[in-house]
């Protein structure tokens, strides 16, 4: 029981170091500290620092992945309901942004900026809620060749919301009707345009 603990204790200090300093901006040492074990504790549970950081960046990106097909299978077997275009891509994006604390952005953050190698992975949580918002707006439209919203549309929508998770210093309440504003604006767009 107490190894678990102090996994999971390891595990958030590292989602929470590389995502400010990087994976060369952070030692095992100054793990260790933050997660108040000893230096032996990571190498004993995770190996070495990189198995950690591919650890790290797994359990960020499965949360976020998780939580999304989780609300796709809700949503296709609830087919008997009329649920909105508008209501789906609302829940998606809500459901999207709150799968991610703010270490987890930054972890993903850092990734897609300084991690070639890793990137593709980090990139997933974001593919998802892309895919999601144009199947969703593609099964709505009557007319499907009119009202097809281009790709960049929906992903200015993701990276302006990720990038209000990383800045945002406010009350969840409030953070909530950020968002809540930041896709009303960008749903008049998509409807006024279609």
């Amino acid at each position: 029981m107490a190894e678990s603990r102090i996994k999971s204790r390891i595990l958030q200090a590292a989602v929470l170091l590389f995502g400010k300093f990087s994976f060369e901006g952070v030692t095992t040492r100054g793990l260790a500290k933050t997660a108040q074990c000893m230096e032996g504790g990571i190498y004993r549970l995770f190996g070495d620092k990189e198995s950690l950081y591919d650890v790290a960046i797994s359990t960020v990106v499965q949360a976020s992945v998780n939580s999304m097909a989780e609300f796709a299978l809700k949503l296709y077997t609830e087919k008997n309901k009329k649920t909105s275009q508008t209501e789906i891509i609302k829940s998606a994006v809500h459901r999207w942004y709150s799968s991610f604390s703010l270490d987890g952005a930054r972890l993903l953050q850092q990734i897609i900026l300084n991690d070639k190698r890793r990137r593709q992975q980090a990139q997933q949580p974001f593919d998802n809620i892309l895919a999601i918002l144009q199947t969703t707006l593609e099964q709505d439209s009557k007319k499907a060749a009119k009202s097809l919203v281009p790709k960049t549309r929906c992903e200015s929508l993701i990276w302006t919301l990720f990038q209000l998770k990383l800045s945002y210093a406010g009350p969840a309440d409030k953070e909530k009707q950020e968002v809540d504003r930041f896709l009303h604006d960008w749903l008049l767009t998509i409807h006024t345009t279609a």
